[in-house]
């Protein structure tokens, strides 16, 4: 029989493509890989795994991870959100993921860098420390495999979601801080520093849409970002363009230069051999990270950026390897080959528990509540679901995608088998998983 390996994918957009590059990676004919909705991860509970890998372990997965532990199912962390762990922030992560108490649980939490790693051992006290494995991000690893002659467009990446929300009101948006215990007077300066930084970048778009009228300038705004705001702001301004629906590597491939401020793309931007400005017009300890800026160059006037814009613009490839030395060491280690991974699914255990023993911890964890509504989405169906909660389908890996990742990667020899991919019915029910052979 074949063993089930279990991937939760939180942000298809964002992750989906290094999710497939690590099973392409890993792929053997004794596994079969699902590819696991997050909004609906209790699926997890009908396909009944052997190996389940979560994108962290924070407070939602706290019943799940018991649940499997207490069965002997291989659990493994491959974090989607861990490499911006700047050393002021190691604390909050240790407790976001509670780590103390679910690394007793998780076989191995596969962290980005080297640099992370020394910093968590600073502060986990009671949690065993050769469970943090550094494996970095597959999405990172197959990013800096894609780089090409650098392109046409100027791109501008923008960092206000809290300020403009797509999906949210400000006010949900702070509220959502105070959650992660964000303190109200540091919800406000925060809040105060991001409008202030948003003002400097219009000035910043408008000052070089008319200094270079003849330069494709292209907005990319947060994915939680209302992008109408910059449409109805910018709308005289015919040589910018405002869209965030296009992938992020087409964006940057088709761009010689980026500027952004606090913005991960920095990293993708430099993996894929880009120059990347950090646009400073004042300090600011709330939004400023060390980090990026290491690894970018610090203009802190128009005139300056505008100047660096005319160096750049004729350019054809640049050298940027000590900025990736930088990423590998603090942000992402890019040299591995997913060894430690490889080695934890094999050596999972072989098994086949009956649903009677998953009814009996979802009853004894209090997980039947949530377990009962997965199944009752499941009952009602997609379509119905979509009519409701249109944002379900942005957390939905579809055919399409994974076909679109064998053509795009098989031209550069980047995949080893084609990945196939077809729905899991389990009974009645049609889930909303995805199963690759």
């Amino acid at each position: 029989m074949k063993k089930k390996v279990c991937i939760v994918v939180d942000h298809p957009d964002r992750d989906l493509d290094g999710i497939l590059y690590l099973i392409n990676i890993l792929k053997q004919d004794n596994f079969t890989y699902f590819l696991v909705p997050f909004y609906n991860f209790r699926e997890i509970y009908l396909i009944k795994p052997h190996v389940v890998i979560l994108n962290h372990s924070r407070w939602i997965y706290s019943n799940l991870i018991k649940i499997l532990h207490s069965l002997g199912i291989t659990i493994l962390v491959q974090d989607t959100e861990g490499g911006m762990v700047t050393t002021h922030l190691i604390k909050e992560y240790i407790s976001y993921n509670d780590l103390e108490n679910n690394l007793k649980y998780i076989k191995a939490y596969l962290i980005w860098s080297k640099k992370i790693k020394i910093e968590l051992t600073k502060y986990l006290k009671n949690a065993n420390p050769s469970k943090l494995i550094v494996h970095g991000n597959p999405r990172f690893n197959l990013m800096k495999e894609l780089r090409s002659n650098l392109g046409k467009n100027l791109l501008i990446n923008l960092n206000f979601a809290t300020i403009n929300p797509k999906f949210n009101s400000v006010q949900k948006e702070k509220d959502a801080l105070k959650s992660l215990k964000k303190t109200e007077k540091w919800i406000e300066e925060y809040s105060k520093q991001q409008y202030l930084m948003q003002k400097e970048f219009m000035k910043l778009i408008k000052f070089l849409s008319k200094s270079f009228k003849n330069l494709n300038i292209h907005i990319r705004p947060h994915p939680y970002e209302n992008d109408q705001y910059y449409k109805k702001k910018l709308s005289e301004h015919k040589n910018v363009t405002v869209s965030h629906n296009k992938n992020l590597k087409e964006d940057i491939n088709n761009s010689f230069l980026i500027i952004q401020n606090n913005c991960g793309t920095a990293v993708d931007a430099n993996l894929l051999g880009r120059p990347v400005i950090y646009y400073s017009p004042f300090k600011s300890k709330l939004l400023d990270q060390k980090f990026i800026s290491e690894i970018s160059i610090i203009t802190k006037s128009l005139k300056e950026t505008k100047d660096k814009v005319e160096f750049y613009i004729n350019k054809k490839n640049i050298n940027n390897n000590k900025q990736l030395d930088k990423i590998n060491y603090s942000f992402c280690f890019l040299n591995g080959q997913f060894l430690d991974a490889k080695r934890f699914i094999t050596q999972s255990k072989d098994f086949n528990h009956s649903l009677l023993e998953y009814i009996y911890l979802i009853i004894k964890n209090n997980e039947i509540k949530y377990f009962l509504k997965t199944v009752f989405k499941l009952i009602i169906g997609l379509n119905t679901i979509l009519r409701f909660k249109k944002n379900f389908r942005t957390k939905l890996t579809s055919y399409k995608m994974i076909k679109n990742f064998n053509l795009k990667y098989k031209k550069i020899n980047l995949i080893k088998k084609k990945l196939k991919p077809s729905r899991v019915k389990i009974g009645v029910l049609n889930l909303f998983t995805i199963k690759i052979n």
